[in-house]
């Protein structure tokens, strides 16, 4: 179970006030920045302290093996640390305001709209409920001053997916590779843009055969155009598509394709022809978003990435070669360190 990063933090003042109680006497300008920085910290736990209630709104189900079981299973070990929590799982971007809705009559504190389908709704349920918290796993709308109690987290997913187009390229022999999108829209076309880089940075001869399905929850669509690929020769596939990307696995375990997960780490679903996934940790991300609750951070729009170790690729498959496995590793921490810049395309040109 995770350590809630409060418990973290005033582990670290206590210690630090320890510290000080045994160390020699200090300047009144140090003792009064240390008394600052106390207050800063206590001011945090107690804004943090206020959230109690959490429900989460999921675009797909709890057993989709992805994204929203990724974000499901936080919220489980949130609920084991003593919030009290609700969710409401397969909510569609036409449906998501009454659920806001629903859960802020209900009295919650925060409540978490997963996926950027529920940004929009967010907007507008937010201002109708100003003692309540709004977050959304996605950016803030173009073009809107969200109040104070909304914010957003837009994870650079894309970086995961660039790193992931290396392992693919490194790994195909037919010189053909596929990928498996979702919906048409920014974050999802970001990842396929960025795993088609990261392709070409190996070869840019390779062929990259895309298809965005449309949808986070059709197998058997997935499975169809992961057929469709594999008889264009494509011998490495990506999906970035949740339930509907189970169908492209299925496709690839039936013919010894190789595939790279998404989501969560998928290399249990076939360690065999696993590459490795592209993952986002929504746990950590909705740790810190707590703890931002009732401050001035908290209506801001965080973008973490590899470098703050919410975005990395996963466990590699049994059979993946050192030289891939050492290709993608120092593709990421040149990522990390900023060597390599991962571009992020929202759209198509």
């Amino acid at each position: 179970m995770r350590k809630h990063f409060i418990t973290r933090m005033a582990g670290m003042v206590m210690a630090g006030l320890m510290a000080f109680s045994m160390s020699a006497p200090v300047m009144a300008e140090e003792a009064a920045a240390e008394e600052t920085t106390d207050d800063a910290a206590e001011e945090t736990t107690e804004a943090a302290a206020s959230v109690e209630t959490i429900a989460l709104i999921l675009p797909g189900v709890i057993t989709d093996q992805s994204w929203s079981q990724l974000a499901y299973e936080a919220l489980e070990d949130l609920k084991e640390e003593g919030y009290d929590t609700a969710y409401t799982e397969s909510v569609t971007a036409a449906d998501a305001e009454t659920v806001f809705r629903t859960y802020a009559d209900e009295g919650y504190d925060l409540i978490i709209g997963h996926g950027s389908e529920f940004t929009e709704a967010a907007v507008t349920v937010a201002g109708d409920y100003p003692d309540t918290y709004f977050f959304c796993t996605n950016k803030c709308p173009d073009g809107v001053e969200p109040p104070a109690n909304l914010g957003f987290c837009y994870t650079k997913e894309y970086e995961a997916a660039y790193a992931c187009g290396v392992a693919a390229a490194m790994s195909t022999e037919s010189k053909v590779v596929g990928y498996l999108g979702g919906m048409e829209q920014s974050s999802q076309i970001a990842d396929k843009n960025a795993f088609i880089d990261g392709v070409a940075s190996v070869d840019p001869d390779i062929k990259v055969i895309t298809v965005m399905s449309g949808t986070f929850t059709d197998s058997a669509l997935g499975k169809e155009a992961a057929l469709s690929m594999i008889e264009q020769k494509a011998d490495v596939l990506m999906h970035s598509c949740d339930t509907t990307g189970l169908g492209l696995i299925e496709a690839c375990t039936e013919n010894n394709v190789k595939w790279i997960g998404y989501g969560a780490d998928q290399v249990d679903l076939g360690s065999d022809l696993c590459i490795t996934s592209c993952i986002a940790d929504t746990g950590k991300a909705i740790e810190e978003v707590i703890t931002k609750v009732g401050t001035d951070e908290f209506g801001t729009s965080w973008m973490p990435g590899m470098a703050d170790d919410v975005v990395f690729v996963g466990t590699f498959g049994d059979n993946v070669p050192d030289e891939v496995k050492s290709a993608v590793e120092d593709t990421c921490e040149k990522i990390k360190s900023g060597e390599i810049v991962v571009e992020n395309k929202e759209t198509d040109n």
